[in-house]
């Protein structure tokens, strides 16, 4: 049985491959190739209430992922 954790990691990687549109990535940002240009831009707010939205949160959880993972997120 695969652990609540793992299913919804999947379920994020499967949503920001599935709408890709909506994200914007560091790279596309800052023309500079480091580490994290595959990481997802993660907009500067002081809002508490989108901090804990989806949008917000999907992004942060998205970048703590190992990056030989996030490197084939782009494909199913």
């Amino acid at each position: 049985m695969i652990p609540f954790k793992s299913k919804y990691i999947f379920s994020l990687l499967l949503f920001i491959t599935n709408n890709n549109r909506y994200f914007t990535y560091s790279k596309k940002k800052n023309s500079v190739h480091t580490r994290h240009s595959n990481d997802l831009y993660l907009p500067l707010t002081k809002l508490v209430i989108y901090k804990r939205g989806p949008y917000y949160s999907h992004v942060k959880i998205f970048n703590n992922i190992p990056p030989d993972i996030k490197n084939t997120s782009g494909s199913l």
